[in-house]
């Protein structure tokens, strides 16, 4: 669900609840990432958790929450930290601010002769099938688990109504490599989703993916490239981590606060928590 502040017939302030299943047919309320807090909104949204029975509202903070019976978490649910590339700058700016090894590996596929393709919509069930399957080949061997096929598919359905969707693919000897699903909001491009084939990892195609993807943002108005989730400290994020910022070094990432819970069934939350062990 959906809430905001209307003020002269436009919305002012808003953020989105989501209803998360939990054992025993009970339920919590999840608030992924406010821009801020808002009293109004959350005195609403304590309601709306109490109608809909919910145990706690969990809030992916941005800062730090202070208020009454808030308990905050050592962890979240979204990344913790955030990179994000300013694509204002020129292309040879762009490329001169990379690790050396970032720009070689970008030259290296395209010596290597992998396209990268930018997909008009409505795109075919071939392409959509290649992009999923780069995602679950992603996922294994990360081991993580990837939305379902629906999920993809809705997304890319809905947001490419309003064009503020692309959706890459790399191609190395005609066979689907690598892939990114890129959204767009404001003056900033997201990368959502994505991945690539370890099979043929040794032509590099991400870092040219990536590329292209910033060059056509930058070149569609856009002011950053968010590449989405990094870990300074997690040991199983180095990989990931040591990709996204070998686009600039130098800048820095975005920290946010942990989670925090707000009780709404008490007794039922410290269940919870004692069966957790949170």
């Amino acid at each position: 669900m959906r809430l905001a502040l209307i003020k002269d017939n436009a919305i002012s302030f808003g953020w989105q609840v989501i209803f998360m299943p939990m054992p025993f047919g009970f339920i919590y309320a999840y608030i992924p990432r406010p821009i801020a807090m808002n009293e109004l909104l959350l005195k609403e949204t304590i309601g709306l958790a109490q109608k809909e029975k919910a145990v706690f509202i969990r809030i992916d903070a941005r800062e730090e929450i202070r208020m009454k019976d808030i308990r905050k978490l050592n962890f979240s649910v979204q990344p913790e930290q955030e990179f994000a590339v300013d694509i204002t700058k020129s292309e040879d700016a762009l490329l001169s601010e990379m690790k050396s090894k970032t720009r070689y590996n970008i030259k290296l596929a395209q010596k290597h002769g992998v396209l990268i393709s930018n997909f008009q919509f409505p795109i075919s069930n071939e392409s959509f099938d290649n992009f999923y399957n780069i995602i679950q080949k992603t996922c294994i061997r990360q081991n993580i688990k990837p939305h379902p096929k629906e999920y993809y598919k809705k997304m890319i359905e809905i947001l490419s109504k309003k064009n503020t969707i692309s959706l890459y693919l790399a191609k190395y000897k005609d066979v689907s490599i690598s892939g990114a699903l890129i959204m767009y909001f404001g003056n900033v491009a997201y990368y959502l989703h994505g991945g690539s084939d370890e099979d043929n990892k040794n032509v590099m195609a991400p870092y040219l993916t990536h590329w292209r993807a910033m060059l056509d943002a930058k070149k569609g108005g856009m002011k950053k490239y968010n590449f989405g989730g990094v870990s300074i400290s997690n040991p199983s994020w180095e990989g990931i981590t040591r990709f996204k910022l070998g686009f600039s070094p130098e800048t820095k990432v975005v920290n946010y606060s942990s989670a925090y819970d707000l009780p709404i069934q008490k007794f039922w939350y410290r269940v919870y928590t004692m069966i957790k062990n949170i």
